[in-house]
């Protein structure tokens, strides 16, 4: 059913003003021009009140007790819709609402929840769900979650990769640093041909360390005081004091498809919970 949603959501882009014939299409940005649906997406947010806002962020909302969600029935419909909608916390700031069991947990009280690889998240609903380490980055292979640059599941003296959106196996060329400091993540730079521990100089010039972009999944050097969240966060446009591009926008239909697969793809995985949790009470 999912996979049917997404394929319809995809085909509504395609056949929509946006060309996805190109990588991009440049649309000429007037001061009196809407924002769009798809602009808000590119930049991964959403569309509430004609402003582009950050989800489950408490900005556009009334009070800071209440947050940004998408609502869930509104996307599970036959033709999904995406509506924003702020509604009340559930938690407080910091903690994560686990709707199995109805209670709040931080990170650090939640490692009975999550398997290894996984921590806990809010989803787009504004609940709490396990997916992959965001930092340092780790992807799904075979619903389990592992280190990019390291063995992960891949035979000896191999490491996983992220190249160009597609998880792969590549010949570790640290294979004899990792041997000697298990400890560490080691990274093959190509500039120099040699090794350098991840969050280390490395060859990085001063004020520099040695990181992984959180966008490309590529080694880069990067500013120490550049938090680690915010490696690899593209500035794409310059921007007003409401984050809305105020020149030429960069319509990126890959993007904008991406952003709307990652929210169908929670959707289902709410949806699969839900039924999950009607069967057990089922059998009791």
């Amino acid at each position: 059913m999912i996979t049917l949603i997404i394929l319809v959501i995809l085909f509504i882009l395609k056949t929509t003003s946006i060309s996805i014939e190109t990588d991009s299409v440049q649309l000429p940005r007037q001061s009196n021009l809407k924002i769009t649906e798809n602009e808000c997406f590119e930049k991964s947010k959403v569309l509430f009140q004609g402003v582009c806002h950050d989800l489950l962020t408490s900005d556009a909302c009334y009070d800071n007790t209440e947050w940004l969600v998408l609502d869930y029935h509104s996307i599970m419909k036959t033709k999904p819709m995406f509506l924003p909608k702020c509604v009340k916390r559930q938690c407080s700031k910091g903690k994560y609402y686990w709707p199995d069991n109805g209670m709040c947990y931080t990170k650090t009280s939640s490692s009975n929840l999550c398997p290894k690889g996984k921590e806990l998240k809010n989803n787009v609903f504004g609940e709490g769900i396990c997916d992959c380490i965001l930092i340092p980055p780790h992807e799904h292979v075979n619903r389990t979650c592992y280190q990019l640059f390291t063995r992960g599941p891949c035979k000896h003296n191999y490491i996983l990769v992220n190249l160009q959106n597609r998880v792969q196996c590549i010949p570790d060329r640290c294979h004899l640093e990792t041997l000697h400091s298990r400890n560490k993540t080691f990274i093959f730079w190509e500039e120099t041909r040699k090794c350098y521990s991840l969050d280390s100089t490395g060859p990085c010039s001063e004020g520099k360390v040695l990181k992984i972009d959180l966008l490309l999944k590529l080694p880069k050097c990067v500013d120490i005081a550049v938090p680690a969240h915010l490696v690899g966060v593209p500035q794409t446009c310059n921007t007003d004091h409401q984050d809305n591009c105020n020149d030429n926008v960069n319509i990126n239909t890959s993007e904008v498809e991406s952003y709307i697969t990652s929210i169908l793809l929670q959707a289902d995985q709410r949806r699969k919970l839900k039924n999950k949790h009607r069967t057990e009470e089922g059998l009791h």
